[in-house]
């Protein structure tokens, strides 16, 4: 298969034309073509599993950094008002 050189970490494409074209030139079935595919986009899924889950912690980590600014805000807006 066709790979492209990215500077990106995580895969998010599925080519069929590249399938397609490479189906073509082995005489390859429907089945054969559809399992090749199937294990493309597990192998995909696989090389995104350690991206996705660091990039799940530093979401949470931001959410957590977040819901504690606006708790400060808070509090310090309330302080405020009630002098």
């Amino acid at each position: 298969m066709r790979s492209r050189k990215s500077r990106h970490q995580l895969v998010l494409e599925f080519q069929g034309t590249v399938l397609s074209e490479l189906a073509e030139d082995n005489d390859a079935s429907l089945e054969e073509s559809q399992r090749i595919a199937a294990e493309w986009i597990e192998d995909f899924h696989e090389t995104n599993r350690a991206t996705l889950a660091r990039l799940g912690r530093w979401y949470t980590t931001g959410c957590v950094a977040l819901g504690i600014e606006v708790l400060l805000w808070t509090i310090s807006l309330s302080d405020k008002l009630v002098k």
